[in-house]
Order: C-alpha cells, then structure tokens, then sequence
C-alpha cells in the first residue's frame, strides 16, 4: 500500500472589514489562527476524510486517510470587533472551500463549514470569538503538496423589518 504525505491547510485567514450601516461602523473580522488538517497522507486506492468540529476542535478521519504525528489539526479562530452589546449578528461561511496544492494545482474539496456560534450570536461585549471547523475530502491518489486557500466569514447586524 503506498502512500503520498500531504500538508492540508484550510487557508490563510482573510480579514474583512464591513460597510457601515445607517452611519455607524460595521463589525471588523480578523483571523487568528487557521484552519488546519495537519500533515496526512491518502492511500493510492482509497479516498478518505479529515473532520475537525467547530465547537470543540475534535478531530476525526475516515476512510483510508492517515495522519502524521497523531491528528493535529486546530479548527480556525477569528476575532470579530465592533460590536454593540445586545445586538443580534448573522455569522455567514462559504458552502465549500477548495484548497489548491502550491506545486501541484491539485485541489481538496473542504465542505460541511460550520462555526460556533453556529449561525448567529447576540453580543454580550463588543468583540466576540468564532471558531470554524469542517470535513477535507482526500481522493485516492491525491499529489503530495501543501494545500491552502483563503477562508473568509461574514459577520452582520440582524436587521428587522
């Protein structure tokens, strides 16, 4: 059984600022730490998963997927500031993410984005921390390389009609 060693990371954090509502600032998100699968390898037959959880960091693989050195990838942190106590805020991720080899071109499909808080949070300063986790979906045979790409969230006043 051969297997090729792959470094995953679910992406460079991408900081966004957004626009200001009725003159007031929106809320700004930083990234603090990325989204990371950590080094593993695929067997050249079989596909597997990588699944890091959003809301504890817990790590688990399936299929024929093998981590390096234990499983040690962390779920991403971003800071958001800005906010108004007690205001409701929507927290908006991407469907689906796809990590790009830096060598190879190759791409890894990383989709079932969750945060926590999961959808929306009321906030109780004005600063809060939201972490986000999902599921890397090697295929057999993937190309050893360094997987990466940029990982944004959306973070919004809710507004009421």
């Amino acid at each position: 059984m051969k297997r090729k060693l792959l470094a995953v990371a679910g992406g460079a954090l991408l900081a966004a600022s957004l626009p200001n509502y009725a003159g007031v600032p929106g809320p700004s998100v930083s990234g603090n730490v990325d989204l990371e699968f950590g080094t593993v390898a695929a067997d050249n037959d079989a596909s597997g998963q990588l699944t890091i959880a959003a809301a504890d960091g817990s790590k688990s693989e399936s299929g024929t997927v093998y981590a390096f050195g234990g499983l040690t990838g962390v779920q991403a942190e971003y800071l958001v500031t800005g906010l108004t106590v007690g205001d409701t805020y929507l927290i908006q991720l991407p469907s689906s993410l796809d990590l790009v080899g830096g060598n190879s071109g190759h791409k890894i499909t990383v989709d079932n984005l969750q945060s926590q808080p999961s959808t929306s949070f009321i906030a109780t300063s004005d600063k809060a921390t939201i972490l986000v986790g999902g599921t890397a979906s090697l295929a057999a045979n993937q190309a050893g390389d360094t997987y990466s790409a940029p990982l944004s969230i959306t973070v919004t006043p809710q507004t009421t009609n």
